[in-house]
């Protein structure tokens, strides 16, 4: 979700601002009556604590991780390897990864159930009767009922590292409405990762030296 366009004191960055970032989706009392039951769904499933959350967010320190931001790709002793997002906020060097993620937002580290594929996520546009051809590169929510327009509106406000283009229906909030619809819990933090990597656009590999994601 993006912050409000406040920026902290320069003389202090981490000067606390007056207004605060506020969640994707109200309380069922606040709902329009339309969307009552997908207000309720989504404040009892598995991803409510990200949905509903409060943080405060510092323009200056959002602005600095975009800026400095890289992936570190780790080798593991099985010959496997596992990423983790770097950064330095306010001189102190800073990392994280997929299991971080998953604590902050309050889903479970592990045993997690399998993501949809392309052909179980085209049955459930279809069953959810998406109103044109399926091409899972050009969804719009303009073809799902309002309702669904909604859920998948709320969702990509919080998962997506997006700023414009929000009609578009991202196949990740395709893969997490298919989980919530599914009663699945699935990877959140690896799917995060994943896309704050492709939308940073670069990493530190092995021997330290840059390397060009592809996206």
């Amino acid at each position: 979700m993006a912050p409000k366009s406040q920026t902290a004191s320069s003389s202090n960055p981490l000067t606390i601002p007056k207004e605060t970032n506020l969640p994707t989706i109200p309380s069922e009392a606040e709902a329009n009556p339309r969307y009552k039951c997908f207000v309720r769904f989504l404040n009892t499933s598995y991803l409510h604590q990200a949905l509903t959350m409060n943080p405060t967010l510092y323009v200056d320190v959002l602005e600095g991780f975009w800026r400095i931001a890289m992936v570190s790709t780790m080798a593991k002793e099985d010959g496997t390897s596992f990423q983790e997002i770097t950064c330095t906020i306010g001189g102190k060097q800073l990392q994280f990864g997929e299991k971080d993620i998953n604590e902050a937002l309050g889903f479970k580290v592990e045993g997690h159930d399998a993501e949809a594929n392309d052909t179980e996520m085209v049955a459930f546009l279809d069953l959810i009767k998406y109103a044109d051809e399926i091409d899972m590169a050009k969804l719009n929510k303009k073809h799902v009922r309002r309702e669904w327009s909604f859920l998948f509106d709320a969702l990509q406000k919080v998962f997506l590292c997006r700023k414009t283009g929000w009609d578009h229906i991202s196949h990740i909030v395709v893969k997490l409405a298919y989980s919530l619809a599914h009663n699945q819990e699935i990877n959140v933090g690896a799917i995060i990762l994943k896309e704050l990597a492709q939308r940073l656009g670069r990493t530190v590999c092995g021997r330290g030296h840059i390397c060009i994601l592809s996206t």
